[in-house]
């Protein structure tokens, strides 16, 4: 098997140019760090948290403005399984935990 005699590498190099990447440019680190917070799932990622900071910020500022209490939606286990629950007992079987008072 032969390669190339040097009138067909020089022709192809006449043809085509040198055997040779374009120079783009470096690119600095800072360059590259900035890149991965500015493009289009990291630019909506930060409007989603700037959107729930401002949300969170009005919830919690207007009340308080306006001398409203803050009533956050907070739910007792009691409201979500009911007044018993069942858990995992000992090997005779399954315990209840009874609540006697239910939360409203």
């Amino acid at each position: 098997m032969t390669g190339l005699t040097t009138r067909e590498a020089a022709d192809l190099l006449r043809q085509y140019g040198p055997n040779q990447l374009p120079d783009t440019g470096s690119v600095s680190r800072w360059q590259r760090l900035l890149a991965e917070f500015v493009h289009f799932f990291a630019v909506l990622l930060w409007a989603a948290a700037g959107l729930a900071f401002v949300a969170c910020a009005v919830r919690v500022m207007v009340p308080a403005v306006f001398g409203v209490p803050v009533q956050l939606p907070l739910a007792t286990v009691s409201q979500i399984v009911g007044a018993a629950a069942p858990i995992a007992g000992d090997a005779t079987g399954v315990a209840s935990i009874q609540q006697s008072v239910r939360a409203p």
